[in-house]
């Protein structure tokens, strides 16, 4: 394209010189521009989509959430900011949801398929066995069922035979169960079954919030009862992210909370921006880590998935708010809290070698 557009500006009178210049800017504008037909249509779908949040928001976020993975923001985001737009997230359940997200009485229904570990069997098996009728108990459930005990297991960790029984009975009758989960199906026991070690059951002393916040943010990677921040009582001079607004530009803020993604788009003038979008549950924030932030920050800035931020609120016109990284530390409560380094629940550690792309946090 280039010899094209200089020799036609020849033609046209205008100077080697200054057509090299004009093409310069042109190739430079390209490297990070788009043209105004797609800036046009993606307008109009943001305005779809916005009118269909602000009038259906439990449907809506029932549909973008049943054909994931798609668009900007992983499921738990996106749970969060439905209950924000005013929408009920109700929780798994074998006896009510679906393969994929439904709307219940006006709320979003957790799909069955959304559990760790779920196979395409265990969900056919409990869809086809449940419409044969409503499970009445977990035993009845699980002589019904060919679904394996870690399923099972996990089920009970969510909540998901809340239809049946609460959490503390369903776990107190597992490990009777789990004996009649081996013989199902199989007819006459072998010799040597009587001996087997029983699977292992995990405690659960007590339904706290604690342990439910955990487990939905470890097997379903939803926070469905609580986010894992309003749990941690982090204070400590932090700013929530849906207060950032009322903060005048040019103060200094800290805030904490879960990495989403990583970007590293092209610049004008070639150096690396790094931005990190972060979400507390409250709202979502645009943090901006420049390249200096990033040679003192690096390691914690691409191996942790939950982060504390210092740094100044910039403002672009009248809405568009972000933050200026100055320092950047890795959130160890939340490591605290659940047992494992924060780098590890998050799976960060790929970061650092491919961050030129974009990344989504899981």
């Amino acid at each position: 394209m280039r010899e094209s557009f200089i020799t036609c500006c020849r033609k046209n009178g205008v100077s080697s010189k200054i057509a090299e210049e004009i093409f310069e800017q042109l190739a430079a504008f390209a490297a990070y521009g788009f043209c105004k037909a797609h800036a046009v249509a993606y307008a109009v779908l943001a305005y779809q989509t916005l009118w269909l949040k602000c009038h259906y928001p439990a449907e809506f976020f029932a549909a973008v959430l049943s054909n994931q993975p798609m668009g900007y923001y992983p499921p738990r985001v996106l749970v969060d900011e439905a209950k924000r737009s005013g929408a009920m997230v109700l929780p798994p359940d074998v006896n009510y949801s679906h393969n994929h997200y439904t709307v219940e009485d006006g709320a979003i229904r957790i799909s069955l398929r959304q559990l760790k570990g779920m196979s395409e069997e265990a969900l056919d098996s409990i869809l086809s066995a449940r419409a044969q009728g409503r499970f009445t108990s977990l035993r009845d459930f699980i002589l019904r069922t060919n679904v394996s005990w870690p399923i099972i297991e996990n089920l009970g960790r969510v909540g998901a035979f809340e239809s049946l029984a609460s959490r503390e009975e369903v776990f107190s009758q597992l490990p009777k169960l789990s004996t009649l989960k081996r013989s199902a199906g199989k007819g006459m026991r072998s010799l040597f079954e009587e001996v087997c070690v029983e699977p292992a059951v995990p405690e659960m002393a007590e339904d706290n919030q604690t342990e439910r916040v955990l487990a939905e943010r470890e097997l379903l990677s939803l926070n469905i009862s609580a986010h894992p921040m309003e749990i941690l009582h982090t204070g400590n001079g932090l700013t929530r992210m849906k207060d950032l607004r009322s903060v005048a530009t040019g103060e200094t803020v800290k805030i904490a909370g879960s990495v989403i993604r990583y970007q590293t788009p092209p610049t004008r003038n070639g150096n690396r921006v790094v931005y990190v979008i972060m979400e507390d549950g409250t709202g979502v924030a645009d943090v901006t880590v420049f390249g200096d932030v990033q040679e003192k920050c690096g390691n914690v800035l691409f191996r942790e998935g939950w982060l504390k931020v210092t740094g100044v609120i910039q403002r672009r016109g009248p809405k568009a708010l972000s933050i200026i990284a100055e320092d950047l530390s890795p959130l160890v409560e939340i490591g605290v809290l659940s047992g494992r380094s924060s780098s590890k629940d998050n799976k960060n550690n790929n970061y650092e070698k491919n961050y030129k792309s974009t990344h989504y946090a899981p």
